[in-house]
């Protein structure tokens, strides 16, 4: 996602306000933003899914004058999926990306970690409507980017749009910190003896600290 991302914020226009959902979405935003004259948002730990969209509104309305970037997940888009009429209510020229892996993506990767792959209620059981008509339900503008290459080429525009980015279903955030595994020590996880290098002598894993502390922890 690393790439897709930067080629997209090369393309906003300066002083703007980029607003990022959760989980998956938030990281894939976060990780990989360059620094640049934007304005970031985001509930950061709090997770509502469906959040970015009503928030880019308030700061459409708040910053009439700025150009605000909505970004958004697929599951998270059907939270709020009402909030398209707000937008269009008032006339909001607020760009939204919905970041679309065909699933929760961050808990998909929780289920891989942790259940087997087991995708009860988010690949299995989950499914999503066709964006372009959603888009043309409501009146707004619509693209669609299926390759990364596609990117080179897009343009936004002046009006309210969604551009739906579809990425693999398989689509995994990197790094991510794991259950009993020290910060230092994400997905994927160190092929070589790098963490012994630290100076604190590390157990194989935190709940084996047996309440012993250290700065570095």
């Amino acid at each position: 996602m690393k790439t897709p991302l930067i080629k997209i914020q090369n393309k906003f226009l300066p002083n703007a306000i980029v607003i990022s959902d959760c989980g998956a979405n938030l990281c894939w935003v976060y990780q990989p933003y360059q620094p640049d004259s934007s304005y970031l948002f985001t509930a950061s730990g709090n997770s509502p899914m469906g959040y970015s969209l009503p928030a880019a509104i308030g700061a459409q309305i708040s910053n009439p004058y700025k150009t605000i970037y909505c970004f958004i997940g697929d599951g998270g888009l059907q939270m709020n999926i009402q909030e398209l009429q707000t937008l269009i209510n008032y006339n909001l020229p607020i760009k939204i990306i919905i970041q679309n892996n065909f699933g929760y993506g961050i808990i998909k990767q929780f289920q891989d970690s942790y259940f087997d792959g087991r995708y009860y209620a988010t690949g299995e059981g989950y499914s999503q409507p066709d964006f372009k008509k959603v888009a043309d339900a409501y009146g707004l503008s619509y693209q669609k980017v299926t390759d990364e290459s596609e990117l080179d080429n897009l343009k936004f525009s002046e009006n309210a749009e969604i551009i739906d980015l579809q990425l693999p279903p398989n689509s995994l955030i990197t790094p991510k910190t794991e259950i009993d595994r020290f910060i230092h020590d994400q997905f994927p996880y160190p092929i070589d003896n790098s963490i012994h290098l630290l100076p604190y002598n590390y157990p194989s894993n935190p709940s084996k600290l047996g309440g012993v502390t250290a700065s570095t922890v």
